[in-house]
């Protein structure tokens, strides 16, 4: 997704991500997830219009402004994400054997 793609491996990862998660969170962060997730499928057939397919000036336009636009959703996401999900990430509960003080730290990597 870094290069203004995104590829069936892009969403197929994301759609695992989210199956999990669906259980995690509620029906305003999975309203949206769907939302980005139709960007980003929107976003892999426009990248595959323009790079494979002959169109004319018009078409091309066509899906350089949805390319662009669903760029501007996903960036979007990085800011929108955090406040969705905060209110169910944010736990004041120790874990078992944690110390006073302690927070310990989350590994925020995804390995899909």
């Amino acid at each position: 997704m870094r290069h203004g793609k995104a590829n069936t491996e892009t969403v197929v990862g994301f759609v695992k991500i989210m199956d999990r998660a669906q259980f995690l969170f509620g029906r305003n962060v999975l309203e949206y997830v769907t939302e980005l997730r139709q960007s980003l499928i929107k976003l892999g057939y426009a990248t595959t219009m323009l790079e494979g397919a002959e169109l004319t000036a018009e078409q091309r336009q066509v899906h350089l402004q949805q390319r662009h636009d669903c760029m501007l959703k996903v960036a979007k996401a990085y800011d929108e994400m955090p406040k969705l999900m905060s209110p169910y990430i944010l736990m004041d509960q120790k874990r078992p054997g944690q110390s006073e003080g302690s927070r310990g730290t989350f590994d925020t990597s995804l390995d899909v």
